[in-house]
């Protein structure tokens, strides 16, 4: 197994708050602002706004879920390949969908903390974790069960009422 010099494995300081992090969150709340605000215009539903992020991109849509800005509240966040530490989740998350292989050699050490604490926000919780795939299934077909995320996560959306 190949392993990577990964920043995201301190155990001193959160995923969340590295800078990198709390820079991509500043700019999907921005962007989540300018949805909500221009809803209307743009024909779209501001209760069905949600994020979707990929590896880094999933951290940063958990942090936007974390952070609970109310002006940049997404309706629900995805989870593609994200962080499962644990944290501190705010009251009454919003729906969680996360997709995850075991043999991810990133993100896949450090048990289900982030399921476990967002379950019991009173945040409802989607796990697929799924044997093989490796960090970055969603990119390529690989002949495994992960080349279903996206049929799963959209059946997900329609039975949470948001597609």
């Amino acid at each position: 197994m190949q392993h990577f010099a990964n920043p995201l494995h301190r155990t001193s300081e959160s995923v969340y708050e590295l800078p990198r992090v709390v820079s991509a969150r500043i700019d999907a709340q921005a962007a989540l602002r300018y949805l909500h605000t221009n809803a209307d215009q743009l024909n779209i539903d501001s209760d069905r706004i949600g994020i979707l992020g990929f590896s880094a991109g999933a951290i940063a849509a958990t942090a936007v879920a974390l952070d609970n800005a109310e002006d940049a509240r997404p309706a629900f966040v995805g989870s593609i390949y994200g962080s499962l530490r644990s944290v501190d989740v705010p009251a009454d998350a919003q729906p969680l969908f996360m997709a995850i292989a075991s043999n991810d050699p990133m993100m896949t050490h450090h048990g289900f903390g982030l399921i476990e604490d967002w379950h019991n926000s009173g945040g409802s919780t989607e796990l697929h974790w799924y044997s093989a795939g490796g960090h970055g299934f969603a990119s390529k077909r690989q002949d495994t069960t992960s080349d279903l995320w996206f049929k799963q996560f959209i059946f997900w959306l329609e039975s949470q009422h948001f597609f």
